[in-house]
This record gives structure tokens, C-alpha cells and sequence, in this order.
């Protein structure tokens, strides 16, 4: 075979591709089909690769779809505002009627976010009791004067484990 300049090769290729779009497309959807799981492993593998690149075009398509979105719901106010008041209410309804079908998974879920959010948790607890002190005064009291058998329990097991630390409080 001759040789034949790169330049010139790469400038066929490029008509080629330009005047026979439809037959190549028809040629990659046929290869999609017959080898899925070939592909999906292909784009898996690019994926890993290059994370960078496929978050950076995952953005763009998510910032792409919201412009589309809000535009179309500024343009359509009042179908949005009968579709919002046609699903008050349904969407409330499906949550509970999942979290009392699947209590075991949801509780387990929760437990395992709040054991890896301790410190969020806290954070969040303490800026809200430092924020309403009188509310949580007022919880508080309340509580205790529609649990006092429990609070008494509670507070007699403290004091029967922590005998040292009372006597040392008192002392001082």
C-alpha cells in the first residue's frame, strides 16, 4: 500500500463521516443492540477514567434541563399552578404510605444517616435549643409533669450508678 499523507487520510475520513451520518449512526445503534452489556461496560470504564469530564457534562446537561424546565414553567404559570393543586396532598400521602410498609428500612436508614451525621446533628440540636430557649423550656416542663414516674425512674437509676460523683458534688 502507498503511503498516504496523515493530513489527507484524516480530511477523507472527515467527508466521509460528513456525507454518510445516517448509515453510520445506524451502524453504532445496531452494535448498541446486539452488545448492551459491552457497551455499558465501556461507558462505565470511560466513566472511572474520566470523572472530571463525565461530572463536568453531567452539570452542563443538568443546568441545560433546568433552563428548559424553568423557562417552560414560566411560559405555562397556570398549568403549573392546576398541576401543584391536583397533587397537594398525593405526594404527602404515597411518603406515608411507604415509611408504614417499609418501617424496618426506613428506621434503618435513619439510624445509619444520624450514626454518620453525629456531629451535623449536634450542631444543628444546639443551635436550636441556643435559638428557643423558652420553647424548649416549655417542652421540657411539660415532659416531665406527663412523665414524672419516668423521670423519677431515671433519675434514681443516675444516682444508684454515679453514687461517687453526686457525693464528690456535694462535697464541694
Amino acid at each position: 500500500m502507498a503511503y498516504e499523507d496523515p493530513a489527507k487520510k484524516a480530511a477523507r475520513a472527515v467527508a466521509y463521516r460528513a456525507a454518510n451520518k445516517e448509515k453510520i449512526a445506524a451502524v453504532k445503534a445496531a452494535y448498541r443492540t446486539a452488545n448492551p452489556e459491552k457497551v455499558a461496560a465501556q461507558a462505565a470504564a470511560y466513566r472511572a477514567a474520566n470523572k472530571e469530564k463525565a461530572a463536568a457534562v453531567k452539570a452542563r446537561y443538568k443546568e441545560k434541563v433546568a433552563a428548559v424546565k424553568a423557562a417552560w414553567q414560566a411560559a405555562n404559570k397556570e398549568k403549573v399552578a392546576a398541576v401543584k393543586a391536583a397533587n397537594k396532598g398525593k405526594v404527602a400521602a404515597r411518603s406515608a404510605r411507604y415509611r408504614a410498609a417499609n418501617k424496618e428500612k426506613v428506621a434503618a436508614r435513619k439510624a445509619a444517616w444520624q450514626a454518620a451525621n453525629k456531629e451535623k446533628i449536634a450542631a444543628r440540636t444546639a443551635a436550636y435549643r441556643a435559638a428557643d430557649k423558652e420553647k424548649v423550656a416549655a417542652v421540657e416542663v411539660a415532659y416531665r409533669a406527663a412523665n414524672k414516674e419516668k423521670v423519677a425512674a431515671r433519675k434514681a437509676a443516675y444516682y444508684a450508678a454515679n453514687k461517687e460523683k453526686i457525693a464528690a458534688r456535694g462535697a464541694a
